[in-house]
């Protein structure tokens, strides 16, 4: 009792604490010419920076109700914005989907129950939901717990047994859903995981190193956790350094690997995270397993939709009739991407933009997804020059967006309560919460007066959100900083000290 009272004054602290910030956005702020110039000159001094001289910025501090400019450079210039990307497909997902809006996925048999046995094949029809078996979400039950409960589902409706297969379909989403600008190099590791209509565990898994005891020696696999089916990964690990700098190397659908590079020498277990390639046979392997082992039979193989229009050029076997019998509801659309957000899962951002297409056109494919979004915003009055949307996520070092973009999304979310308090709290808190616990926390000027996303790929680093001044102005703001001269760590002190002068005003 106690814990649900606690949980309902938490959520209602929530919505307080945003309607009074939404209340601000709407203020019509009146700034003098003295602050305007002190806003430009804060500006001035990250632009003139040296380390950026032969790279490129582009700033936009905006009120948030008015649209009024307080400082700007290169406000229109097409940057490459890395994770900041994410903010658009946030928002629209949240405004055209809803805060509610929940992914279902659904089980389905095309068969008959007769004695407690099942005389057809088990099917997990895939909705695109990316916080199956999550290993970080919250309120999310992990992998080994989702597979557990699909046991005592089966049993519930009386399934002791099926006489046929295991079929993953993740169809709901095109096959080729990695964006063709993404690297290679990427393509990998944890983060370059590829969305699929049937997601699981975050589409990754650990990839286990045994003890190294001296520098040079080879680092050997022992083991993938959780299991990689039909998958083999060589090591060309060496030990070296203090830092983790290996790459996994491999593709979606691909049955080997490689993994290189270097990771520190230890007596311990080191671990990395590498992308599943096929999730959805992922899946329907270890249901099969957990099956097994919890004495449910299933007498014929685990396999996946896609696998079996390729052994055998038909879809008979797919086409049968189907019942579902029972659905699994994702948490709701404003939890899923307050994690997204929260921690920059490039995976959930992708499949936003693939549900977002479908929703609007029926199809989920890459493109559809890109033309909803410049559809949406260009309703809306955003100018579309400059803006080259080529994935969900911002991992392409071939996007491209403007502040005045960023800033534009960020303008009209402030403007709609609804819509505002859900994305706001999406947004980590400087100082204080995912990406940007690390960001301001040296300072309690901003740290409760801060909300914004960060995006940080190879020479590039982003901040853009929401910032309310010490005076209780709401400001929208975007700094893009592409190809610096200095650190990652060092412009991420740039950006502070610049956040930190506008917030004086």
């Amino acid at each position: 009792m106690c814990a649900q009272l606690f949980k309902t004054f938490f959520y209602v602290s929530i919505i307080i604490t945003c309607g009074l910030n939404n209340s601000l956005a709407q203020q019509a702020n009146v700034f003098t010419d003295a602050e305007l110039e002190t806003f430009q000159k804060v500006a001035n001094t990250l632009t003139s920076d040296t380390t950026l001289t032969i790279g490129d910025v582009g700033i936009l501090v905006q009120d948030a109700a008015t649209a009024k400019t307080l400082c700007s450079y290169n406000a229109k210039k097409s940057l490459i914005p890395a994770s900041n990307q994410k903010i658009i497909v946030t928002a629209t997902a949240l405004k055209v989907l809803g805060n509610d809006y929940r992914f279902a996925t659904q089980f389905q048999i095309d068969g008959t129950i007769e004695d407690s046995t099942l005389n057809g094949n088990f099917y997990i029809k895939g909705a695109g939901d990316p916080s199956l078996g999550s290993p970080e979400m919250d309120s999310v039950p992990r992998f080994k717990n989702l597979l557990d409960s699909i046991t005592v589902l089966l049993r519930k409706v009386g399934i002791n047994k099926i006489n046929g297969k295991i079929i993953a379909d993740a169809s709901v989403f095109a096959d080729a859903t990695v964006p063709s600008t993404w690297l290679y190099e990427d393509l990998g590791n944890y983060y370059g995981a590829a969305p699929s209509g049937l997601n699981v565990n975050d589409n990754q898994y650990q990839l286990i190193f045994g003890p190294r005891p001296f520098a040079g020696a080879k680092a050997d696999i022992v083991g993938l956790a959780p299991i990689v089916p039909d998958f083999t990964l060589e090591s060309k690990v060496k030990c070296f350094g203090k830092t983790d700098e290996a790459n996994i190397f491999s593709m979606p659908f691909s049955k080997v690997g490689l993994v290189d590079g270097t990771i520190p020498a230890g007596e311990n277990i080191f671990s990395i995270y590498g992308a599943v390639p096929d999730p959805a046979y992922l899946f329907a392997w270890h249901l099969r397993r957990v099956c097994m082992e919890q004495g449910i039979a299933v007498t014929d193989s685990a396999t996946t939709a896609a696998r079996i229009l390729e052994e055998h050029r038909n879809n008979s076997e797919l086409d049968k009739s189907r019942k579902t019998i029972f659905t699994w509801y994702s948490p709701t659309l404003e939890n899923i991407i307050r994690y997204t957000n929260f921690e920059s899962v490039n995976l959930y951002a992708e499949v936003l933009l693939h549900t977002l297409a479908l929703h609007e056109t029926g199809e989920s494919n890459l493109q559809k997804g890109v033309l909803t979004i410049e559809k949406y915003w260009r309703e809306r009055g955003m100018d579309l020059h400059g803006m080259f949307y080529l994935d969900g996520s911002g991992l392409s070092p071939r996007d491209g967006i403007t502040p005045e973009q960023l800033c534009f999304v960020l303008r009209n979310v402030a403007q709609d309560k609804q819509w505002y308090n859900a994305f706001y709290n999406s947004l980590p808190q400087a100082g204080k919460n995912g990406t940007l616990k690390t960001f301001l926390n040296k300072t309690n000027t901003l740290q409760n007066r801060v909300r914004a996303k960060s995006g940080t790929i190879s020479r590039v680093k982003s901040y853009s959100g929401y910032l309310t001044t010490d005076t209780g102005r709401l400001l929208v703001f975007s700094v893009l900083a592409n190809n610096f001269t200095c650190s990652q760590s060092e412009m991420k002190k740039k950006i502070e000290n610049f956040l930190i002068g506008i917030g004086k005003n």
